[in-house]
């Protein structure tokens, strides 16, 4: 028995977080470009962001940067991220060995 299945015969529970774990969310639309695409989205909307909410290419640290300037700003911020997470899941890769890990966590509960 390997230790990872040895982890999960004794786990009740396997919870994944879906980026990265599970699969590469921004495969075919990387993480810097959403960031981008997010900024002009909200300027043509009329929200300008300060330089100092992008800190990183990570489009959550834009979401965590901006929702301090406002609740309608924090709203538009998620708004887009969301519809631009659902257009970047589409282009999304499994990661290695993730079905493998999800199948025999299924088949250790029967």
């Amino acid at each position: 028995m390997t230790d990872l299945e040895a982890l999960l015969t004794r786990a009740w529970y396997l919870r994944l977080d879906f980026d990265g774990p599970v699969c590469d969310v921004y495969a075919g639309l990387p993480a810097p470009e959403v960031v981008r695409m997010l900024r002009d989205q909200l300027a043509a909307e009329g929200i300008d962001l300060p330089d100092d909410h992008l800190p990183s290419d990570d489009p959550l640290d834009v979401f965590r940067g901006t929702s301090q300037l406002s609740r309608e700003t924090a709203i538009a911020v998620q708004q887009l991220l969301t519809r631009l997470e659902v257009q970047a899941i589409a282009t999304a890769r499994p990661t290695p060995g993730t079905a493998e890990l999800i199948n025999h966590a299924h088949a250790s509960c029967a």
